[in-house]
C-alpha cells in the first residue's frame, strides 16, 4: 500500500512540475512563464559575460599598446665611443704613414718596410672595425626580432586565453539552455 501512495505522490509531483512549466506569471506587466524567465536570464548572462570578455581583451590591447609606445631603443652611445676611438687610432696611423712617406722620399728603404707593416696593421684594424660593426648590427637586429617575437607570443597567449574563456562560457550557456532548471556552477 505504501508503494501505491509513493507512486501517486510521484505522479502528483510530476503533474505539479508540468503545471509550473505552463503557469504564467506577470512580471513588470508582461506575461511570462518559468521557461521564458530562464531563457531571459541565460541571454542576459551571456551578454554580460561577452561584454566582460571584450573589456578584458580591450584592456590587454591598451596595456600592450602602452608598452609598445613607451619602448626605448637600446643605448648605442658605447658603440659610438668605440668607433670614435678606432677612428682616432686610424687618424693617428695615417699621420704616422704620412710622416713615414716623408722619410721614404729621403731614401730610407728600411722605413718603407716598417710603413708596409704599419699599413697592414691599419688594414687589419679597419677590417676588424668593419667586422665588429657588422656583428653589432646583426646583434641589434636579432635583439629587436627577439623582442617582436616575445610581443607576438604574448598576444597569441592572450588570444588563446580569451578563446578558452569564450569556449567555457559558451559551454555553460549551452548547458543552461539545454536544461534551464539545472543549477550550473
Amino acid at each position: 500500500m505504501s508503494d501505491k501512495d509513493l507512486g501517486e505522490g510521484i505522479e502528483n509531483f510530476e503533474q505539479e512540475v508540468e503545471n509550473l512549466k505552463n503557469k504564467e506569471f506577470r512580471l513588470f506587466g508582461i506575461k511570462v512563464t518559468a521557461v521564458t524567465i530562464g531563457v531571459a536570464f541565460s541571454l542576459i548572462s551571456a551578454v554580460i559575460g561577452s561584454l566582460y570578455g571584450a573589456f578584458v581583451v580591450y584592456q590587454d590591447y591598451m596595456d600592450m599598446r602602452e608598452r609598445i609606445a613607451t619602448y626605448e631603443a637600446p643605448d648605442m652611445s658605447g658603440f659610438q665611443e668605440q668607433l670614435s676611438v678606432l677612428n682616432t687610432k686610424l687618424d693617428n696611423k695615417l699621420v704616422q704613414v704620412e710622416s713615414n712617406l716623408t722619410v721614404i722620399s729621403k731614401g730610407y728603404r728600411t722605413e718603407l718596410d716598417e710603413i708596409k707593416v704599419d699599413l697592414s696593421r691599419v688594414e687589419a684594424l679597419s677590417r676588424d672595425v668593419d667586422r665588429n660593426t657588422a656583428q653589432t648590427q646583426r646583434d641589434l637586429r636579432n635583439n629587436v626580432y627577439a623582442l617582436e617575437q616575445r610581443v607576438n607570443d604574448s598576444l597569441r597567449q592572450v588570444d588563446s586565453d580569451v578563446r578558452k574563456v569564450r569556449e567555457d562560457l559558451e559551454e555553460k550557456i549551452q548547458t543552461v539552455l539545454e536544461n534551464p532548471l539545472n543549477n550550473v556552477d
